[in-house]
């Protein structure tokens, strides 16, 4: 388990010409008297596509125990087999489909249709724990939102989006899917609470 009070995010000074993200929930669509003619529409897009960032700054590959959560692995494979697939699969996808999860609201038309905004007071007080463990951070603002990133598989990345940036930052791994648990998506995985594996000495 990894602690870090000190370390919080940094956010990048926002060019000048940047255009003004509205705060979207899963729920925001844009119609087109919102912005205008499809042209509009199409800048809005391409706007947004240009600015948005994936931005790592916290031990977000850490792993800890806590409660009734675990992202361990089981051994040094299913580890390397996890990262590949998010630095291969889901960060490229995250990138092509921003608009889309984020502003659109139509994140089930993308490889990344399990995307979606954290809510309830119970959910966002377990990810605060999480958060906190990894990285020492609850990350309480009201310019962040918590989001979960994820398709295929069973894993997610567990991350805060900073509206007016716009950005993405990963805070943690749901590896075995235990942040929203189901019978659908937890009955598959044999022992998870029982491995300790991590590559971080």
């Amino acid at each position: 388990m990894s602690r870090n009070n000190n370390r919080k995010i940094q956010r990048p000074n926002i060019p000048a010409n940047n255009i003004k993200i509205p705060k979207p929930t899963m729920t925001t669509v844009f119609a087109e008297n919102d912005l205008g003619n499809r042209k509009d529409k199409n800048n809005f897009q391409q706007e947004y596509n240009k600015h948005f960032r994936f931005r790592t700054f916290a031990n977000w590959l850490d792993a800890t125990k806590t409660g009734d959560f675990t992202n361990y692995c089981k051994n040094a494979e299913e580890f390397s087999s996890d990262i590949y697939f998010v630095v291969q699969k889901i960060i490229p996808w995250l990138y092509e489909n921003a608009y889309s999860i984020f502003i659109n609201g139509s994140a089930k038309t993308t490889p990344l249709r399990n995307s979606h905004s954290i809510k309830g007071e119970e959910v966002i007080k377990k990810v605060r724990n999480v958060a906190k463990c990894i990285t020492g951070e609850t990350y309480d603002d009201p310019e962040l939102d918590w989001w979960q990133i994820g398709g295929q598989r069973g894993i997610r990345i567990v991350g805060v989006y900073a509206y007016l940036e716009p950005a993405f930052y990963p805070v943690f791994i749901d590896r075995y899917h235990l942040i929203y648990p189901s019978d659908k998506h937890n009955n598959n995985v044999v022992d998870y609470k029982n491995n300790s594996y991590t590559p971080k000495e």
